[in-house]
């Protein structure tokens, strides 16, 4: 007998939670928090809450969106983690806010009071966003939500409460403003395909002008070199390659004189 009683006394807080002791005979709520570990339990019952990193998920959210546009649906997950150390307080202040899930048998302190803050945050940070821009800015969403939550968090309930992590898993728009979208899509790839189109032209033609420059000042350095003492040099000496390979015709231009080989 004495062992049931005294095993029936006794239960274990699993690490990363904290235990809530509930006085047997005035049903009060005890202010301090019961540790991870073993505890006894005479008269008194001890609850289980987790304060470890808790997901928070909402679904099929119809926030409207700042061109007045009602979103078809928006999933999203907020995840948060309880300081240990004010669990118990937490539970005195908030009457009925720390639902116990049925599937683990734990209790997830402040839950509700997050849910419906969550709730009302992503509804008014939605707001601030044109419908068309919510694909391509979901990170900016997800980063307002995160800091208007921790904000109004800090102001009611300072160091209770730490958001870690807010994603927006899903986002679906009216099915018309979605074709929209992905026509948006669409061109702004054809317009950054004409702007590369662009960019190779332009390097195209620099490096043409380039070559006709190097060309230019080719012809100019050539051009300046054939003084007439030069050409008369080459005329000579064509006309000795000549007279040394045999008999040839041989057109002079006019004023030229042929120099005449003796052997």
């Amino acid at each position: 007998m004495i062992a049931v009683f005294f095993v029936t006394a006794c239960g274990r807080i699993e690490t990363g939670n904290v235990g809530v002791r509930v006085n047997g005979f005035n049903k009060q709520v005890q202010e301090n928090e019961v540790p991870a570990g073993f505890y006894i339990a005479v008269v008194d019952s001890v609850s289980q809450y987790v304060t470890k990193e808790t997901e928070l998920a909402l679904d099929n959210l119809k926030p409207k969106a700042k061109d007045n546009l009602s979103l078809t649906d928006l999933d999203a997950s907020i995840f948060y983690t309880v300081n240990p150390d004010k669990v118990a307080d937490l539970v005195i202040r908030y009457s009925g806010m720390s639902p116990k899930n049925e599937d683990d048998g734990l209790y997830y302190p402040g839950f509700g009071l997050l849910e419906r803050l969550t709730r009302g945050v992503i509804y008014d940070t939605i707001a601030h966003f044109e419908s068309l821009t919510l694909h391509t800015k979901r990170s900016e969403v997800e980063a307002a939500i995160l800091k208007q939550i921790q904000d109004e968090l800090d102001k009611t309930d300072p160091g209770v409460f730490s958001v870690t992590k807010v994603v927006i898993r899903q986002v679906v728009t009216d099915p018309a403003l979605e074709q929209s979208i992905r026509a948006a899509v669409q061109m702004q790839k054809q317009v950054e395909a004409k702007q590369n189109e662009l960019e190779l032209a332009k390097a195209e033609a620099a490096r043409m002008i380039v070559e006709a420059q190097g060309t230019a000042d080719s012809n100019d350095i050539i051009s300046k070199s054939l003084t007439p003492s030069y050409l008369r040099y080459k005329e000579i000496e064509a006309m000795q390659s000549f007279a040394h390979e045999g008999t040839h015709t041989v057109v002079l231009p006019s004023g030229i004189n042929p120099l005449v080989s003796i052997k």
